[in-house]
């Protein structure tokens, strides 16, 4: 009986001493930062983080406020770690949840949907695996390809103004056959940024600064291949919480059909 004992208690010490500290995330959610639309919010996993009962895996915890019907566009980047991002309902279940973006490039995650119902929203970011340490930026974007569009004809040039810091247009244009597609956003007032949505509401491409010769510029450009389709472009500011409107240029051009 005495060798029995020993070996139940050897057994505990051995399980006690495997198991890994778990921290706690958060208490309360009235703690967790809240996301604002394009406002980014930046952080930092370390070995003080919370952590998944699951899987060990270090985490943060974040909320945004949601209505019925909103479409939003979430985004997890770091430099440091293979990002995971995990999207609750006001009711506790799991809505959305993403590792790799599939429309984007690397480790990054992404998350697109249409909300449920109105309320505040859970959203957590942790990395894959359980040693995913590091710095983080986390961003939402509303609107996206859900917002207002004007539609443009191919080729065309539009001149439009944005009215606001946090301002966003959108375009719409439509393809009947394959071609590639230049468009180009200009302005003496801020400093654009192009994004393209295909068909399905997913990213594209992305651009800032379009390059100049040996230099840059603070207009932006993209030149890709599309398929027959409704396409939507956004134009806003780089500096989303600086003053960022004006009046931009905005020119679509068909430059090489494809055969």
């Amino acid at each position: 009986m005495r060798n029995v004992l020993v070996l139940v208690t050897l057994l505990i010490v051995a399980v006690a001493s495997a198991q890994q500290p778990v921290t706690s995330p958060i208490y309360y959610l009235s703690a967790a930062p809240r996301l604002e639309p394009h406002v980014p919010v930046i952080g930092v996993l370390t070995d003080t983080s919370g952590r998944n009962f699951k899987d060990g895996s270090y985490l943060d915890v974040l909320t945004l406020r949601g209505e019925a019907g909103e479409y939003v566009e979430l985004l997890a980047t770091s430099n440091a770690f293979d990002t995971y991002l995990s999207l609750y309902a006001p009711d506790g279940t799991l809505w959305e949840f993403n590792d790799d973006d599939p429309v984007g490039m690397g480790t990054d995650s992404a998350i697109r949907t249409t909300l449920p119902e109105t309320g505040t929203y859970v959203v957590v970011i942790s990395g894959y695996g359980a040693w995913d340490l590091g710095p983080y930026t986390v961003v939402r974007r509303d609107g996206g390809v859900r917002a207002a569009q004007d539609d443009l004809a191919v080729p065309s040039r539009t001149v439009a103004t944005l009215d606001g810091a946090s301002s966003v247009a959108h375009f719409a244009f439509e393809l009947s056959e394959s071609a590639v597609i230049g468009i180009e956003a200009r302005s003496t007032s801020f400093d654009t940024t192009l994004e393209l949505f295909d068909p399905y509401g997913y990213s594209l491409a992305y651009n800032d600064d379009a390059p100049l010769g040996d230099g840059y510029t603070t207009d932006s450009a993209l030149a890709l291949l599309l398929a027959p389709g409704r396409y939507v472009i956004m134009v806003q500011p780089y500096f989303v919480d600086s003053a960022g409107d004006g009046v931009f240029e905005l020119e679509i051009n068909r430059l090489v059909p494809a055969r």
